[in-house]
This record gives structure tokens, sequence and C-alpha cells, in this order.
């Protein structure tokens, strides 16, 4: 199974040919349009350069189309047409019937239905108003034409058509295939190997970090905290989590701990009163006091199930969920209890217990936690 360095790596690689191949492609799209726009202002100035000739010569009253009972479409003066012959690319010019009365030289070469189709294809380019790019099949070349107005001209002519081959435009030139076949694959290569070096160095971190975090397996080891180093700055933020979580973890156990020391405390006392009432129960001769003796191991039992809650009541007092029920409690009967309980204790430990006196007083609180208390105070005076 391919590692997430090694994923990541691929993810990179890809992604950085997609925005290649798409950067190429906006580049000979771009490319192609500023050909054509050469092309087409190459074109126009070609056609201005022709339709000047052709206003001089106007303007010299020179002869501009030659007629013949023989023609059937009138042609251009010889003259004029020899100067026209200098003008160099597709030049084609039309009366104002839409007849072409002169073809420059590059327009004659054009075989087969090629002329036909330059005809057809003039006769829309007044109506478009831009240039007009077509294909000829005998010179396998694209063709871009632009017509020229000329308007005010007497002499009979409506407008020039000047063209050039534009096929440059949609050819990729040699260097851009150098580029695209040789020095892209390069740089990508590079960048590749770079993003597996530099993901190399956040595996190494994350390594790092797991290594940290194994160390820190129990409670015992909770103390320690994740360093953030200079090799693993680029994940303070997950340092930093991690140490809040085992933080929060040693404070749970120190809870679990400080319980479990409560409980083996508070558990020693009742269970010491129930193993000398039974003790006392079963060495006494008198069954009446054997009962007695009994009953108060039995209500041991029932305080030492109420201690138990009790601990269980901390333990959630240390996760912040300790609820006291307070309610009036007499405080009396309360103190009698835990008085009965201390004259046991202190038999067994030969300390003398006594209550000089009792008051009846009334007070808001939890009974089970006030007994608690009390008997917790008691204990540790017989001790």
């Amino acid at each position: 199974m391919l590692s997430t360095r090694v994923k990541l790596t691929a993810a990179f690689v890809a992604g950085l040919i997609a925005v290649t191949i798409t950067l190429f492609l906006a580049v000979l799209a771009a490319r192609k349009n500023a050909v054509y726009h050469d092309i087409a202002q190459y074109v126009a100035t070609q056609g201005d350069l022709a339709a000047r000739v052709i206003t001089d010569a106007v303007q010299s009253k020179e002869k501009v189309l030659a007629t013949s009972d023989t023609a059937l479409i009138p042609l251009l003066a010889p003259k004029l047409a020899d100067r026209l012959a200098s003008v160099p690319g597709y030049i084609v010019v039309v009366d104002t019937a839409g007849r072409a009365v002169y073809r420059s030289n590059d327009v004659m070469r054009l075989q087969g239905t090629d002329m036909a189709t330059l005809q057809s294809q003039l006769a829309d380019l007044p109506k478009s108003g831009e240039a007009l790019i077509f294909s000829l099949d005998s010179l396998q070349e694209k063709l871009l034409f632009v017509s020229h107005a000329l308007a005010g001209t007497p002499s009979g002519l409506s407008r020039i058509a000047s063209g050039a081959v534009a096929t440059r435009a949609t050819t990729v030139p040699a260097e851009y295939m150098l580029d695209a076949l040789v020095i892209v694959p390069l740089i990508i290569a590079a960048g590749g190997v770079g993003a597996f070096l530099f993901l190399g160095r956040t595996q190494r971190q994350l390594t790092e970090i797991t290594t940290e975090v194994a160390a820190i397996t129990d409670g015992r080891s909770l103390h320690r905290r994740l360093a953030l180093s200079e090799e693993t700055t680029d994940f303070a933020d997950l340092v930093t989590t991690l140490n809040a979580m085992i933080s929060r973890l040693e404070t749970s156990f120190a809870g679990l701990r400080r319980f479990t020391a409560d409980a083996s405390h508070e558990l020693k006392t009742p269970l010491a009163v129930l193993r000398a009432d039974v003790e006392r129960a079963m060495t006494e001769t008198v069954s009446h006091s054997g009962m007695v003796a009994l009953e108060e191991a039995l209500q041991e039992v029932r305080r030492m199930t109420d201690l138990v809650e009790s601990l269980l009541t901390l333990a959630r007092a240390d996760e912040g969920r300790f609820d006291l029920h307070r309610e009036p409690v007499q405080l009396q009967p309360l103190v009698q209890d835990v008085y009965e309980t201390a004259l046991i204790l202190g038999e067994a430990a030969g300390v003398t217990v006594n209550l000089p006196f009792t008051a009846d007083a009334i007070v808001m609180g939890d009974r089970t936690r006030l007994r608690q208390l009390f008997l917790n105070l008691v204990t540790n005076a017989i001790k």
C-alpha cells in the first residue's frame, strides 16, 4: 500500500501536469490570436498600399480600366496592373458589379476549384466587416483576407481584397515543442522530487510526534508533555491540542487515584465496626445481645453502601458533576448515631468516647455528607 507521502507527491505532480497543460494551451491560444492579428495588420497594410496605387492613378487621370469588345469583363489597365504586381500577397480588385478586374500572381497560381472557392468566399467578405479565414485545397494552407473599400473612386471600382497565408497561426513552433517535450517534463520532475523531499520533512515531524505520544502509555507518564521543537513547528497547533488533552487525562487519572485512596480509607472504618459486631455476636451468650450486635452490623452494612455511593458522588465531583441535596437535618439524632459508631471504634482501640451533652438543632445540609464529616473527625481523633 502506498504511503501518504507518495500519494501526496503523486497528487502534487498530477496537479502540476494539469496546470502546465492548461497554461500551455492558453499560451498557444494567445499566440494564435496574436499571429492572426499580426497577419491581419499586414494584409490590411498591403490592401492600403494597393488602394493608394489605384488612387494615385485616378488622381493622375490615368486610364484605370481597359475595355475590349471581346472581353467578357473589364480588366485593369496594363500599366496599373504592372504597378499592382509589385504589391506582394493575394490581391483581388473588384468593380461595382462585383466582378474581379484584377488578380495578383499569387491568386492566378491557384488551381482547380480553389479559384471558385476564393470568389465565393470573397463575395461574403464585405458583409462580414472582419477578416475572413478559409482553406484552399491546392495550397493546403489557410488564407486570411481583409476587404478595403474604394469609396469615392470614379473609376467604377468597388473594393480591394488583400490576403496572406495564415497557416503559421495554427502551427506549433519548434521551440514550443521543445519546451513541451523536454523542458516542461524536467520542471515537473524537479517539482515532484522537491515535493517528495519536502513531504519527507513533514513525515519526520509527524513520526516524532507519534513517537512521543506513544511513549506516554499509562497514567504514570501523563506528567510528560510534547516538546515544540524546530522539527515540529509546522504542527504547533496539533502539539498544543495534544498537550491540552494529556493535561486533561492527567487530571482525570489524579482524580481516580484520589478516589481510590479515599475509598480505601473510608471503607476501613465500617468494615472494622462490622467485624467487631460480628465477633461480638459470635462470643455473646445472650441471644438478645447477639441480635442487637447483628442489627448494628446490618446497619453498618447499610452505611457502608451509602458510603460507596458517596464515594461515587465524590468521583463525579472530581469531574465537575457534584450535587449536594440540601434539606433540613436534625443534628441530635445524627450526632447520636455517630457517637454509637465511635463507641465501637473506641472500644477496639482502647479509647473511651464520651458525649457530654447534645442540643436540638436543625441545619440545612446533606445528611450523608454531614455524617461522613463527623465520622471522619471522630475516627481521626481516636487514631
